[in-house]
Order: structure tokens, then C-alpha cells, then sequence
């Protein structure tokens, strides 16, 4: 059997070419810190992982790197203008595209269950589920951080949850803009958390409080 060499090496991009494959809250924010503390440190040492469907290029592996990439620039950042990457040959295949991106996902990562159920019925692909660290989030404590040992909480479930939707890619887009505005304000420094740690929901907390207080 000759085994054939698809990875092409050797690209760069611009960030805002690089689409997502897997939906919005797909996996639990996994050491974000770490990687955001490595990318200061060490700059950018990994390429993407990049597939092209149609023309337009997809991320099979690199979407945490991408949303700290965008937390970068808010925290005053300067980052390249491009970005390097490989291309995985996927024969303009979405669904071969998905099980690929799976690879790249094994046990390390915790993957929410409900959305990947409801992923995996819109795509209508199929998946190796005991190759992957598949957990219920709702059951979890809500964080921007889980270390490779978390734990169900023990006793009283912890005043946070984890809320998944479906958007369309377009209303995806339009929903990361605006927590990345609010994030750049003098109003998100001083935002009441309530002791949640996750900075997106506590963005979208203000956001939603401002629309309250002008419905007024």
C-alpha cells in the first residue's frame, strides 16, 4: 500500500482568513493560560493546522491559538500580519476535513458532549468517541483554565454554568466582534463578574447589560 504524503508545507495567512471548523464552545477552554504565558514568552513556534474547502481555509488544529491570538491584540499585543500554516489535502471534503480535525483531538482535550452531539448530527459524520476526552461541561465548574487532572465538583454544584448555542457563521462572527470590543473599553476593566473567571462570559455580561439598561 502506498501511503500518500497530503500535508503541503510552508504557507502564511491572515488571521481573519482562517475559518473554524468546529462550532463556538466545542472544547473546554484546555491550559489556556499556559498557551497564551508560551505565545508571550516564546512568540509563535506552531503553525495551524489548515484545510481548504471551496477555496476558503479552514482551521483543523490551532483554535485556541487563533481566540488568544484576538485576546493578544485587546491586551495591547502586536502580533504578525501573517501567520504561518500547513495545508492537510482533505480533496475539497468537509466531512474528511472533520475527521481530521477529530485527530487532532484526542484524549488531552475535554470536548463538550452536547455540542458534540449536536455537531456531529448537523454534519452527519460519524466519530470514534472513545478516542476522545468527551465530558458534560454543565457538570463542571466553570473556568478559563482546566489542568490535565479536573475533577467533577464534589457536594453543591458551583453558582457558574456553561451555556452552548448554534450560530451561523456569519452571526459567529458578529458575536466574537463584539466581545472583542468590549473587552478594549474602560467599562470591561471595572465589570462586575460575580466571581466568574471566564473573561468572554464576563464580556458578554456587560454587553448584555448595556442593552438591558437602554431598553430603559
Amino acid at each position: 500500500m502506498k501511503i500518500k504524503n497530503n500535508v503541503n508545507s510552508g504557507f502564511k495567512g491572515k488571521l481573519e482568513d482562517f475559518n473554524d471548523l468546529q462550532p463556538v464552545g466545542f472544547k473546554a477552554p484546555y491550559h489556556s493560560e499556559i498557551t497564551k504565558k508560551s505565545i508571550l514568552e516564546r512568540g509563535f513556534v506552531q503553525p495551524f493546522a489548515m484545510c481548504e474547502i471551496n477555496g476558503e481555509l479552514f482551521i483543523c488544529d490551532g483554535h485556541l491559538r487563533k481566540d488568544l491570538i484576538y485576546e493578544l491584540i485587546n491586551d495591547g499585543h502586536q502580533v504578525p500580519e501573517e501567520f504561518s500554516y500547513y495545508l492537510i489535502n482533505v480533496d475539497n471534503d468537509r466531512k474528511k476535513a472533520i475527521d481530521i480535525l477529530f485527530s487532532f483531538n484526542t484524549k488531552t482535550n475535554p470536548i463538550d458532549l452536547e455540542v458534540l452531539t449536536e455537531w456531529v448530527n448537523i454534519e452527519q459524520v460519524e466519530v470514534e468517541v472513545t478516542s476522545l476526552n468527551v465530558v458534560d461541561i454543565k457538570d463542571i465548574s466553570d473556568s478559563d483554565e482546566f489542568g490535565t487532572d479536573f475533577s467533577l465538583p464534589d457536594g453543591d454544584k458551583a453558582p457558574f454554568q456553561q451555556m452552548t448555542f448554534t450560530l451561523a457563521d456569519e452571526q459567529a462572527e458578529q458575536i466574537k466582534n463584539a466581545i472583542a470590543d468590549i473587552k478594549a473599553t474602560e467599562e470591561y476593566k471595572y465589570c462586575e463578574t460575580l466571581g466568574n473567571e471566564n473573561s468572554n462570559g464576563n464580556a458578554l455580561y456587560l454587553i448584555i447589560m448595556q442593552w438591558a439598561e437602554q431598553r430603559k
